[in-house]
C-alpha cells in the first residue's frame, strides 16, 4: 500500500482494498519502458507473467501536475473507483493496478496493438469509419448513463481492438489535472485545447448558467464528440489552421467551428456534429440523441442496401443517388473525405 504520509486522508487505500481482487502487483513485467505518453501519464508497455505474458498497458499518472503526493493519490483513487466498475464493449477495460513501478499506483489494462483510432485507420484504409463514429457515440452515452464524463474525448483517447473495436480511454485524467492548482495555463494544456468547448474559455452562453469557465460537463464532452467524429472523417485536427495556443483559444471563443463541412459529406452526420457545437451547452444534443441518429442513418442505408439486393434499384435511384457522391458512402468505403 501507498505510504500513510502521503494519504493521510487515507482515500486511496481505502479504494485499493475496497479493490483488492484487481491488485496485480508482481504480476506484471516491463517490457518496453515509457512507450508511449501523453500529456498526463506514461505508458509502459509489459507482459502479465500469470496470464500467458499477455501485452498490457501499464499506465502512471505523472506527478509533476499535482503540487503534492496526496492530491495525485486522491486523483488516482478517483479514477481507479470509475475505471473499475465500467463496463461496455466500447470501453477499455480496468485490468487490475500495480504498486511496484513507483511511489503510487499504476493503472494496467490490455495492450491494443492496432493503436489509436486514427493509426489503425492510417492502416486500413478500408476500415468503417461510420462505425468508429457509432462505437465511440457509443461508448461516450454509456459513460453519462452512469454519471462520468470523460473530460478528454479525442482520437488520441480512442484506441482500437484486435477485432476492430473503438474503445474509450483516459477518462477523468483530464479533468483531474486542470482542477490541479499547478495546471492552468494554456501552455500545459495545449495537447487537448482543439477538443474543448468555448465555456471552459468564456463560461456558459446559457442563461442558466454562471458566467464562469466550465471545466468538465456532459455537454463539453457532446462538443468533444462532434470534434472527434469530424477527426475520424478528415483525419485532420481541428482548428488546423491553428498554430499556437493562442490563437487556438481566440478561435474557440470568436465562435469558429473546428471544421468546415467536409467536400460531399451527408448532411445528416454533419447536422449532427454541428448542433454539438452549439455555444449553448443546453442547446447540444444529449448522448442519447446522438446514438439515436446514428442509428436512424444505420438503418436508412441498411434498407436501401436491402432494395437493391431485391432488383428494386430503380424504384430508389434517386435515394441512391444522393448518396453516391456523399462521404457516408466513402466512410463505409473507409475513405476520409476532403473539406471544402
Amino acid at each position: 500500500m501507498p505510504d500513510p504520509a502521503n494519504d493521510p486522508s487515507g482515500i486511496l487505500n481505502h479504494v485499493l482494498e475496497r479493490f483488492q481482487s484487481l491488485d496485480v502487483t508482481g504480476e506484471i513485467m516491463i517490457q518496453d519502458a515509457h512507450y508511449k505518453g501523453t500529456p498526463n501519464s506514461d505508458i509502459h508497455r509489459g507482459r502479465w507473467r500469470r496470464r500467458d505474458d499477455k501485452l498490457v498497458a501499464v499506465r502512471q499518472l505523472r506527478s509533476y501536475g499535482f503540487s503534492d503526493l496526496t492530491e495525485l493519490h486522491k486523483s488516482i483513487a478517483l479514477e481507479l473507483r470509475l475505471w473499475a466498475r465500467l463496463s461496455h464493449p466500447n470501453v477499455l477495460p480496468l485490468l487490475g493496478y500495480c504498486l511496484n513501478f513507483g511511489p503510487y499506483p499504476a493503472l494496467i489494462s490490455e495492450w491494443m496493438e492496432n493503436g489509436t483510432v486514427l493509426e489503425y485507420l492510417e492502416k486500413n484504409k478500408l476500415a468503417d469509419r461510420f462505425q468508429m463514429i457509432q462505437g465511440v457515440a457509443s461508448g461516450l452515452h454509456y459513460l453519462h448513463e452512469h454519471d462520468v464524463v470523460h473530460s478528454d474525448l479525442k482520437c488520441a483517447n480512442v484506441v482500437v481492438s484486435p477485432q476492430g473495436v473503438p474503445l474509450l480511454m483516459d477518462f477523468g485524467l483530464s479533468r483531474l489535472l486542470v482542477i490541479s492548482s499547478v495546471i492552468k495555463t494554456t501552455k500545459e494544456m495545449g495537447g487537448t485545447l482543439r477538443w474543448m468547448a468555448r465555456e471552459c474559455f468564456t463560461g456558459s452562453d446559457d442563461d442558466t448558467l454562471e458566467e464562469r469557465p466550465t471545466i468538465a460537463t456532459k455537454e463539453t464532452d457532446i462538443w468533444a464528440l462532434g470534434v472527434t467524429a469530424m477527426e475520424i472523417i478528415t483525419g485532420e485536427l481541428p482548428y488546423a489552421s491553428a498554430k499556437s495556443s493562442g490563437q487556438i483559444v481566440a478561435d474557440v471563443i470568436s465562435g469558429k467551428l473546428p471544421y468546415k463541412r467536409a467536400q460531399g459529406m451527408d448532411e445528416r452526420l454533419w447536422r449532427i456534429c454541428a448542433q454539438c457545437w452549439s455555444p449553448i451547452p443546453s442547446a447540444r444534443p444529449s448522448m442519447f440523441e446522438v446514438v439515436r441518429a446514428l442509428q436512424g442513418m444505420q438503418k436508412t442505408e441498411e434498407k436501401c442496401s436491402q432494395l437493391i439486393r431485391g432488383g428494386m434499384k430503380s424504384s430508389i435511384e434517386n435515394v441512391i443517388q444522393k448518396f453516391s457522391t456523399s462521404s457516408r458512402w466513402e466512410v463505409y468505403c473507409g475513405s476520409s473525405v476532403r473539406r471544402q
